[in-house]
């Protein structure tokens, strides 16, 4: 009986990829046990044929780790940004299911990092038309920036200094 139900557990748990269906959340019920053998007779063997009717609440995966980073970012000090990077995992606990309303209620939790949050406006505006040594130091002179790497493109020798639109200037940032 135990084993049906574990084997039902994971069968859902596969068949339901895009959702996230926590194995705890499941709840099992037993229709119907059927034996080869009648109650009170002795044998070594006997086949015992389980229905076992699983039921549970689940959540597109993408959509809740969408909300549930939105809800961490309105936590967050205003001098610091979120750096979420793939690998971080949202750890999730059920906390109640109640079937016949259909309400899940979770306990999650996400180790990731908290970043000093930069103006990217700000640096592109101070690094308009400036030559490629002068943009990295003003931009290193910030405390908070450790390294700076400029790359100009197309890469041809009459181009010395960056552009004067900061549309033209991408700024991406690495976090270690």
């Amino acid at each position: 009986e135990k084993k049906a139900g574990e084997e039902n557990k994971n069968k859902i748990v596969e068949n339901n990829k895009d959702y996230q269906i926590l194995s705890e959340g499941i709840k099992l019920e037993t229709i119907d046990k059927k034996s080869d053998k009648s109650v009170g007779s002795q044998t070594d063997k006997f086949n015992l044929l389980v229905k076992v009717k699983a039921v549970t609440i689940g959540m597109n995966s993408a959509e809740y780790r969408t909300k549930f980073v939105e809800m961490i970012k309105k936590q967050v000090p205003e001098n610091k940004s979120l750096n979420l990077r793939e690998n971080d995992n949202i750890e999730t606990k059920v906390e109640n299911m109640d079937y016949v309303n259909k309400k899940l209620i979770v306990v999650s939790s996400i180790s990731t990092q908290l970043a000093p949050k930069l103006d990217l406006n700000d640096i592109k505006k101070s690094v308009i038309f400036k030559s490629i040594p002068k943009a990295e130091s003003d931009i290193k002179t910030d405390q908070l920036i450790e390294s700076v790497k400029i790359y100009l493109h197309p890469n041809w020798s009459p181009i010395k200094r960056l552009p004067l639109i900061t549309k033209r200037i991408n700024i991406s940032i690495e976090y270690e």
